[in-house]
């Protein structure tokens, strides 16, 4: 017998949703195209009819992390990622953390654990509880909307790489980057939509549209190297309108990588059209969120296994009225049990109570140190990033392009209205048979330049240098302006 199954997605601050049956033969949608509740009410009288519920959120708070702990206890690990969490998100903030353990891996200081974690504000998710609480029963997932994006692809295509899916909606364009097993590396949600009704773009608005988009990815990537330490993805996938393949290929996005699909290879839907599934992305991708990430509230989730426990503990009471005398036995058992927990809870709160005044007694003798890390903050951080400004240099710069001088201008270390900066300018000579090329050659560099985060150009010189030689060299000179160290971390 099929079940009335409900995908929720809540964007823009607006309900998208899906109603499909699920049968032996997989999921049937009964719209091609995903459905707008204009109010709660609406929503509310739509999930009365579902079954079950899936709902993911654009959730702008939300914090992605790939982090390297040191191994504990499998008990004591959720503690350990909440700490680390909270010492990324806003200390004020009150968080929901979810994590999924990726490996045990071996360093020099021991051996540690690598995780991926998801974190998010109360004041992102307390709305979407309250929406939804008169139907909480029914709801099976609560996800960040990137959380499912890759997770869909992943069940479609089974990447054996890092891959980027791009979704593009009518107000809002989804930029995720993840692993060959759906976790989310990097996630963005920009202000760039597409209108899916307008068949026909002007045609300066769709070149906007097609830059614009692919600054945004080559900056996402960029970010993704300075984490990851790892290349760019080889493959990208953009859904969205109908309209956009059209308009990409009109015109290609620069940045980018190769392989660009416009389409999943494998239907996650049945009998639902490519460029359905294409537009309806953000819905169909929620049946496929992974249990690690679901940010149910936990009073919830304790309801759904009480249901569960009370259903076990009905068939156990027909049991044990047969079986008394089984039954003291297993209570004994268990009263002792429960006391030799609770001595072992006593000797390991002793345990922890005194590790935490060595470790009190270990920060008051750091305390002297507090006059290094202001020198340390007033001296590097206001330093240029020297080591990621000649990466960066190294990684943009073409071959038929020769730096000469990289110098500093005078003053050095002037402040700016966003905090210190410093002028600079790199001078070279450029390869190219005629004075047209070289100028595109100089063009493409500077882009580059400008899209980094680590330098802002602020003046371009070109002059040929000898136009009667055979193998012409024309000069260059480029004004920049860079970042200190602690303004190089932030980017």
């Amino acid at each position: 017998m099929a079940k009335r199954i409900l995908s929720v997605t809540y964007i823009d601050g607006i309900y998208h949703y899906l109603e499909v049956d699920r049968q032996a033969g997989g999921l049937f949608p009964r719209t091609s195209t995903p459905q707008i509740a204009a109010t709660e009410e609406a929503l509310i009288a739509v999930c009365q009819k579902a079954e079950e519920i899936y709902l993911c959120g654009e959730f702008p708070t939300a914090l992605y992390q790939w982090e390297t702990l040191p191994r504990v206890a499998k008990r004591y690990l959720p503690n350990l990622v909440r700490q680390a969490a909270r010492e990324k998100a806003e200390a004020s903030a009150s968080i929901q953390v979810r994590f999924e353990t990726l490996e045990d891996v071996l360093e020099s200081g021991g051996p540690r654990t690598r995780v991926a974690y998801i974190a998010v504000h109360d004041e992102d998710l307390t709305p979407i509880w309250s929406a939804l609480e008169r139907v909480m029963k029914k709801v099976k997932a609560i996800s960040p909307l990137p959380v499912a994006l890759a997770s869909a692809v992943v069940q479609a295509d089974k990447p054996e790489k890092d891959f980027i899916v791009s979704w593009v909606g009518e107000q809002s364009t989804m930029i995720v980057i993840g692993s060959s097993k759906g976790q989310v590396k990097m996630a963005r949600s920009l202000p760039l939509g597409l209108s899916g009704g307008q068949k026909d773009a002007d045609p300066e608005e769709a070149r906007r549209f097609s830059e614009e988009l692919s600054r945004e990815i080559s900056r996402t990537t960029t970010f993704f190297k300075q984490e990851f330490r790892s290349g760019v993805p080889g493959v990208i996938y953009f859904l969205g309108p109908p309209r956009l393949k059209a308009l990409l290929e009109a015109n290609v996005p620069f940045g980018v990588p190769p392989d660009q699909r416009f389409r999943l290879s494998t239907s996650l839907i049945q009998n639902m059209k490519d460029e359905d599934t294409s537009l309806g992305f953000h819905v169909v991708s929620n049946f496929f969120v992974p249990a690690a990430f679901n940010f149910l509230p936990v009073e919830t989730v304790g309801r759904h296994k009480a249901d569960v426990l009370y259903a076990a503990a009905v068939v156990i009471l027909v049991l044990l009225a047969a079986a008394a005398v089984i039954w003291d036995f297993q209570l004994y058992n268990r009263k002792q049990a429960r006391i030799t927990d609770y001595h072992l809870k006593y000797t390991e709160l002793k345990q922890l109570q005194a590790d935490v005044s060595q470790k009190q007694a270990e920060v008051d003798k750091l305390r002297p140190f507090e006059g290094w890390k202001r020198f340390y903050e007033d001296t590097f951080e206001n330093r240029p990033a020297w080591n990621r400004i000649f990466s960066e240099l190294a990684l943009i710069l073409p071959g038929n392009i020769v730096l000469n001088t990289v110098a500093l201008k005078e003053p050095a270390g002037r402040q700016g209205v966003e905090g210190p900066v410093l002028d600079t300018e790199i001078a070279g000579e450029i390869q190219a048979d005629n004075w047209e090329q070289g100028l595109s050659v100089l063009r493409e560099f500077g882009e580059r330049l400008q899209m980094s985060p680590l330098f802002d150009v602020t003046e371009v010189e070109y002059t040929p240098r000898e136009l009667a030689e055979v193998t012409k060299v024309f000069s260059f000179k480029i004004g920049l302006k860079l970042v200190p160290q602690r303004m190089a971390h932030e980017s």
